[in-house]
């Protein structure tokens, strides 16, 4: 959900809009609406094998047993947000994205004390499980609002707490872009509650730059995705100075985000794969194993000194500092793992900021 919105966001506010996005994310949102129940409306949280796939082993070659898992409310709103989302940008399929979108919203409001996803105890594969679902919630309703109208969503974005975030598991920033750019009829001190929030989020991001000598805002934290983290905290910058208030600051420094994911970072590595002299070539990522080398344009997941069990990762980098804690070496899960939702962060960057890359 996250990666349709990042690539949605950046046709929508680049300068120079690629056009092949549209039916790529398509593509996606055609699989989203197979999820959802029919009955229902509600949305399943994934369907996967009972356990990963041999590393070398490609797509069309996995013949393992598919099982669709239980609905979730965690899927259901970022399934309601991501439909409202995409029915301004698919004129033809727009009432086919919001009546599903609305199905979705009618059963989280039918099923308010729905259990949050959790891994059947026989599924081995990534869980994505949320405790906390308000922001997927006020992240739907800010997207409905915007393409609705509709005052009962405005309601519940007045009761709601004000969010941010933006990945898998903190949805809050869309909803308020959603809110600032595309709700016609904004409360007035609602608008400038969802500004300040934006605004503080932005500040703290800038406090970490500050002490930061490669530019971005990591400190000493680097967890599972530290590449994630930067792009993020770049797109942040951006989408206030693009949807609340001009701020050349924030895109310089967005823009330093974006150098460092490139290669100035304290192991001079691009993290993109097949971009910069010295870039990843290994990455975990099955189809690139399968073939032998590294397709290229993809976001690793870069520096990680929180996960223990990645044997690969802790024997190459014992005694390192966090900032090297990463190798480039297809079996390094937690430091050389590609995911969609990483690239697509990656991709609003450099959309916005037209990098020729």
């Amino acid at each position: 959900a996250c990666t349709v919105a990042d690539y949605l966001l950046a046709y929508e506010l680049s300068e120079n809009p690629a056009a092949e996005i549209l039916p790529i994310v398509l593509f996606e949102l055609e699989w989203f609406l197979k999820m959802q129940c029919e009955k229902t409306g509600g949305v399943h949280h994934k369907v996967s094998c009972a356990q990963f796939n041999a590393l070398d082993e490609m797509p069309h070659d996995e013949m393992g047993e598919l099982f669709l898992l239980p609905i979730s409310p965690a899927a259901t709103a970022d399934f309601a947000a991501t439909m409202a989302l995409a029915s301004r940008f698919y004129p033809e399929h727009r009432e086919k994205f919001l009546h599903a979108a609305e199905r979705a919203w009618n059963w989280l409001e039918a099923n308010p004390d729905a259990p949050n996803f959790t891994n059947p105890p026989d599924i081995r594969t990534g869980q994505y499980g949320d405790e906390k679902i308000q922001d997927e919630l006020f992240w739907a309703a800010c997207e409905l609002f915007a393409a609705t109208g509709n005052e009962k969503y405005h309601d519940f974005i007045k009761s709601s707490e004000i969010c941010t975030g933006l990945g898998w598991a903190e949805m809050g920033t869309y909803g308020i872009v959603a809110y600032l750019k595309h709700c016609e009829k904004r409360d007035a001190a609602l608008t400038e509650n969802m500004r300040k929030k934006l605004f503080d989020e932005c500040e703290r991001i800038i406090g970490k730059n500050k002490n930061e000598p490669y530019g971005t805002s990591q400190e000493t934290k680097y967890r599972w995705g530290s590449n994630f983290d930067v792009a993020n905290n770049a797109m942040t910058l951006l989408l206030y100075s693009l949807v609340a208030e001009k701020n050349s600051l924030y895109e310089e420094i967005a823009t330093e985000h974006m150098h460092y994911l490139l290669g100035r970072n304290p192991l001079s590595i691009s993290y993109i794969t097949g971009f910069g002299a010295n870039a990843a070539k290994n990455p975990h990522h099955r189809p690139s194993v399968a073939v032998g080398s590294a397709f290229a344009g993809m976001v690793v997941g870069g520096p990680n000194n929180t996960t223990v069990r990645d044997t690969a990762l802790q024997s190459h980098c014992e005694g390192n500092p966090p900032s090297k804690f990463y190798v480039d070496h297809k079996d390094s899960f937690a430091s050389n793992e590609i995911a969609i939702y990483w690239n697509g962060a990656v991709y609003f960057v450099a959309a916005v900021l037209n990098c020729d890359c």
